[in-house]
């Protein structure tokens, strides 16, 4: 089995230049950037492909639209927004009988029980426990989306 990386999806399958992707790789090592800032830098390619490129990594659903009407928002009185923000992730907490039929990309990860935690960049995996811990959830499923 082959691990995928992130610059032979963009360079084979999304056709980012390879010489971009070296750029991207030059700016990640001389200005600690993450790749994705760095390929964000250079313009070379755009959230919705980068995060599609990270959905095969990780082989996490990308959802391009959140449901955010029908999510219950009761755990920001336990959470500071100021971690949501900083790891770019929401806690998905569907509300009773709220139905999503309009969000196809989404329906299916609302079938597992437990909440979905959407984050934007892989890096905010880290911060995943802490979240779970302090919202109180015994079962989540991650899908990559949007920072909008």
């Amino acid at each position: 089995m082959s691990i995928l990386k992130l610059s032979d999806i963009l360079i084979n399958e999304l056709g980012v230049d390879r010489e971009v992707v070296s750029e991207a790789r030059r700016l990640v090592c001389e200005e600690h950037l993450s790749m994705a800032e760095a390929l964000s830098k250079k313009k070379a390619v755009s959230e919705a492909q980068l995060l599609e490129a990270y959905g095969r990594i990780y082989d996490l659903p990308v959802v391009s639209r959140l449901p955010v009407d029908d999510i219950q928002t009761d755990f920001a009185k336990i959470l500071p927004i100021g971690f949501l923000k900083k790891y770019v992730m929401a806690p998905l907490i569907p509300q009773d009988g709220a139905e999503h039929g309009l969000l196809p990309d989404i329906d299916d990860v609302f079938k597992h029980p437990g909440i979905v935690i959407a984050i934007n960049d892989p890096t905010a995996f880290s911060a995943i426990p802490d979240l779970v811990r302090v919202i109180g959830a015994d079962d989540y499923h991650v899908v990559f989306s949007t920072r909008e």
